[in-house]
């Protein structure tokens, strides 16, 4: 009896303790460095890929930056200001670079990652085993995404997380190649570069949570009612399900275009987004926070890439902050929490492409509407999007999704502010879970449906340059001419 009686308890604890430690990775933190349009954030040099380090930074490569924390470290820290620090170096080109059509694309491998508070103290490093570069040749935009898992290795941090979950997601905008927009190749040879950046860190929690910690419990009560053959009613097990649920499951909680503009104004912005100054740089940055992690804060379905509703009140699909930055930072105050986001109509255009044999792939895409919303509900831009292109990894759970063309602003009250009316559009993707698992799938050419929590960039630039306003007025009196030719 005492060996039945102790193989209960046994088989009870296991399987609970199984079931509270299989918690998916998901966003634990988020970085926005603090970008000028003097120093930028990120470069590529001589093969190397790293962040580029400010005065007075902890390590030589440290970008001093903004940290929010996510997740199941969210109830636990409180986010740091402009003064922490993230440093990621090392990263080593592997291979030759490939291009495909106006996308490059660069793999990577070895490099590090450090994470400094505000007070100079590690809270987390890791070393990032192979990563890939996916980035345009016409608009500023590209992502950086690990294809193997990144390894936890030291800092207060690494109590909460399990060493082996980590993801890496970064997110540039305003990639220059010497004077020019976007990437350039030699004869597979990726040419040296610098941007600005935001990224994300996922990583699954190593302790128990919450509902893992109930449904411990409750396991635990049954294999006790069994050793002792004592009857538990539904009422004492109601009661220990909400004590044992009292703390909110934050695991589950990640805080996180249908038109084709055409004819002579695409050619135009086109022009313009090839011509920008080196003063465009990020202007709106937005982490989604409003949907479960076990929902996502975007899905793509049946060829389509959206937001998905998060169920709260304000109009956009996700609940978001807003932090404005470059030359919108003075005319405007960040909004804290309650604006909102949404993004419908990226339809995929193409197969599944592959960098070399994968794990690296990408699905271009064409159409798409962003529209972003104050905390009033009031419309604050909406966009059109012409090109992009989804990119991520069959073996990991990072990716992103980028515009790789420049995208129109057509509405809303801060298109005054932005003479040009043009920018780029890109997102981090954390958290990737597809029909196959834990990162993006090939389903025989077609990317299989996945969610994903998301990070939003935007970027523009306050005026155009004399040259970019040539081409503009060129190409706009070539149409008028044109017109007058057919009368």
């Amino acid at each position: 009896m005492l060996h039945l009686r102790f193989v209960s308890l046994f088989l009870a604890l296991s399987v609970s303790t199984f079931l509270s430690s299989v918690a998916l990775g998901e966003t634990v933190l988020r970085f926005d460095f603090a970008s000028s349009s003097t120093l930028r954030d990120v470069s590529f040099d001589t093969g190397v890929f790293s962040t580029i380090g400010d005065a007075g930074a902890t390590l030589g490569t440290g970008q001093f930056t903004a940290l929010q924390f996510d997740g199941f470290l969210d109830p636990e820290f409180a986010d740091i200001g402009v003064n922490a620090e993230v440093s990621i170096s090392g990263l080593q080109v592997n291979g030759m670079a490939q291009t495909f059509g106006t996308v490059i694309g660069q793999e990577f491998t070895g490099g590090t990652i450090s994470v400094f508070d505000d007070m100079q103290t590690l809270l987390l490093s890791a070393s990032l085993g192979d990563s890939t570069l996916f980035g345009s040749t016409v608009s500023g935009t590209a992502q950086l995404s690990n294809t193997s898992p990144v390894t936890f290795d030291g800092g207060t941090l690494l109590p909460f997380l399990d060493p082996n979950s980590g993801g890496l997601s970064v997110s540039m905008v305003n990639v220059r190649t010497g004077s020019l927009v976007g990437l350039r190749e030699n004869a597979g040879v990726l040419n040296n570069f610098s941007a600005d950046a935001s990224g994300q860190i996922e990583a699954a929690a190593v302790i128990p949570e919450p509902l893992g910690g109930a449904f411990l419990g409750l396991l635990g009560i049954v294999a006790f009612a069994f050793h002792s053959r004592r009857r538990i009613s539904f009422r004492e097990l109601s009661a220990c399900a909400t004590h044992a649920a009292d703390r909110r499951p934050r695991f589950l909680f990640a805080k996180l275009a249908r038109r084709v503009s055409t004819g002579t104004l695409t050619i135009a912005v086109m022009v313009i987004g090839m011509t920008q100054s080196a003063d465009a740089g990020v202007i709106i940055r937005a982490n989604l926070n409003g949907a479960p992690t076990s929902v996502g804060d975007l899905r793509f379905e049946n060829g389509e890439l959206f937001t998905l509703d998060d169920g709260h009140t304000p109009i956009g699909d996700q609940r978001t902050d807003i932090e404005f930055e470059s030359f919108l930072s003075p005319l405007f105050a960040n909004i804290a929490d309650l604006a909102s986001f949404s993004l419908d109509g990226v339809m995929a255009d193409g197969p599944v492409q592959y960098l070399g044999t994968g794990p690296s792939v990408f699905q271009e895409t064409v159409g798409g509407t962003f529209r972003l919303y104050d905390s009033a509900d009031s419309l604050l831009l909406e966009g059109e999007l012409q090109t992009g292109l989804i990119a991520g990894s069959l073996t990991a759970s990072t990716g992103g999704f980028m515009s790789t063309s420049p995208v129109i602003f057509t509405a809303g009250s801060l298109l005054p502010s932005l003479p040009l009316h043009a920018g780029d559009f890109s997102m981090t993707f954390s958290g990737i879970q597809s029909d196959a698992g834990a990162a993006l799938s090939d389903a025989g050419g077609v990317l299989s449906g996945f969610r994903a929590d998301g990070q939003v960039l935007i970027d523009s630039q306050p005026v155009p340059e004399p040259g970019t306003l040539a081409a503009f007025a060129t190409l706009c009196l070539g149409g008028l001419v044109s017109r007058r030719i057919r009368l």
